[in-house]
C-alpha cells in the first residue's frame, strides 16, 4: 500500500501530524503537504523525502500551539469527500531569516455544494514577536490554525516603525490572499466578488474593496496577457491594493497601475500618509520583482514607474501604520494577477532558479 493510498484509508482519523520541511531538501513538494491520519508507518514516512513527520503532542509545548479555534474544521475535513477540500502550500521567508529561511504554510479549505469555505485549517511555521496576522477578516465558520515556533535565534528585523509587525503581515497576506484566489478561481467566481460575499458583516473591508476596485475599473475586459489582481491586508487596520499588470510581449512584466485604499488614524494628516503609502509600496515592488526573477524586461520601476493612487479612509482603531498594511498587500495583489497574465500561479517568493 503507497502513502497516498494509506492516507485514503483513514479519512476519519482526526489527529493532526506536523510536517516540518527537511533542512537538506528544501524542494518539498506540495503534494506530500497533507494532514497525516495516527499510525502512519515509517515506511510511509520514509516514502515522503524532504519532511519531518512529527505527532503534536511530541513536539515542545512552546514550540507549537493553536492560535484559532472555531467550530470543528478538523472533523469537517476528515470527513468530506476528497472533491470538495482545496490544499495549498506556500513558502515565504521568516522575518529576518534571509530568503531561504523556511517560512511555510499548508492550507486546507472545504467548500460546501455552491464553492463557499465553510472550514479552514492552516498551519504554519511562525517568526518570534509575531503580530497576529493571521486572524482571517473572512466569514468562515470553522477555524483551526496551529502555529510552529520558528528557531529563537530568528530575529525579526527592525523596521522604519519601530515595530515587528511589517515582516509578519506580507507573510501572512502572501498566504491568505493567494488561497483566497485559488478559492474563487477554483469555484468560477470573480475574485472581488468571492472576498465580498465572505465580507458581509467587515463594512470597512467592504468599503475599501469596492472603492480600490472602482478605481482600477474592475470587471472590465483585458487583452490577453493583462489582468488585474486584488489583495487585502486587515490586521490592526485595513488595507486593499489593486494592480494592472501585464505580461510577456516586448516589455516582458509591466506594471501599469496600483490603486490602494487604506485605513489612517484620524489624527493621521492624509497628504503626509498617501506619500508614505505610495512610497512604501514603490520600494515592496522592487522587493517582489526581484523575488519572482521575471526574466530581461525592457520595463523597470525605477526608469518607467507606475502611477500609484492612494486613498485614505478614517478608522479608530488603527494599530498598525498604514505604510506597512499596504506595502503587505503588494504582494500577493501582484502574484494573483501574474495569475490571470500568464495561466501560472506563484506559491513560493522569492521562486527558485530554473522556475
Amino acid at each position: 500500500m503507497t502513502a497516498v493510498d494509506l492516507m485514503e484509508t483513514r479519512m476519519l482519523a482526526r489527529t493532526a501530524l506536523i510536517p516540518l520541511p527537511h533542512p537538506a531538501a528544501p524542494q518539498t513538494t506540495a503534494a506530500h503537504a497533507n494532514i497525516v491520519p495516527p499510525g502512519w508507518p515509517d515506511e510511509a514516512t520514509a516514502a515522503m523525502p524532504g519532511l519531518f513527520l512529527r505527532h503534536c503532542l511530541s513536539l515542545r509545548e512552546d514550540r507549537v500551539r493553536q492560535v484559532e479555534a472555531r467550530g470543528d474544521a478538523e472533523s469537517l475535513l476528515w470527513e468530506a469527500p476528497r472533491r470538495q477540500v482545496v490544499q495549498r502550500h506556500y513558502r515565504h521567508p521568516l522575518p529576518g531569516g534571509g530568503p531561504e529561511s523556511s517560512g511555510a504554510t499548508d492550507l486546507h479549505a472545504l467548500l460546501d455544494a455552491d464553492g463557499w469555505p465553510v472550514a479552514w485549517w492552516q498551519r504554519f511555521v511562525l517568526g518570534p514577536a509575531s503580530w497576529p496576522a493571521w486572524a482571517l477578516p473572512y466569514a468562515i465558520e470553522h477555524q483551526s490554525m496551529y502555529a510552529i515556533e520558528a528557531d529563537p535565534g530568528t530575529s525579526a528585523p527592525k523596521t522604519a516603525f519601530s515595530r515587528p509587525q511589517a515582516p509578519h503581515l506580507k507573510q501572512h497576506a502572501f498566504y491568505i490572499e493567494s488561497f483566497m484566489d485559488e478559492l474563487a478561481h477554483a469555484t468560477g467566481r470573480d475574485p472581488l466578488a468571492y472576498r465580498l460575499g465572505l465580507l458581509e458583516a467587515m463594512p470597512v473591508h467592504t468599503r475599501l474593496l469596492q472603492h480600490a476596485a472602482q478605481r482600477i475599473g474592475w470587471g472590465r475586459s483585458c487583452v490577453p496577457g493583462r489582468g488585474l489582481g486584488l489583495a487585502l491586508a486587515g490586521a490592526g487596520g485595513v488595507a486593499v491594493q489593486v494592480m494592472d499588470v501585464s505580461a510577456g510581449g516586448a516589455h516582458g512584466l509591466c506594471i501599469h497601475r496600483v490603486v490602494v485604499a487604506v485605513t489612517c488614524a484620524p489624527s493621521e494628516d492624509r497628504v503626509t500618509a498617501q506619500a508614505m503609502v505610495a512610497a512604501s509600496v514603490r520600494a515592496s515592488l522592487k522587493v517582489a520583482l526581484e523575488g519572482l526573477r521575471p526574466g530581461p524586461s525592457a520595463w523597470h520601476p525605477d526608469r518607467d514607474p507606475p502611477e500609484i493612487v492612494v486613498d485614505c479612509f478614517e478608522q479608530e482603531d488603527v494599530v498598525t501604520p498604514a505604510p506597512e498594511r499596504a506595502a503587505a498587500a503588494t504582494l500577493p495583489a501582484l502574484c494573483n494577477a501574474l495569475f490571470l497574465c500568464t495561466g501560472q500561479r506563484v506559491r513560493e517568493w522569492p521562486v527558485s532558479a530554473g522556475r
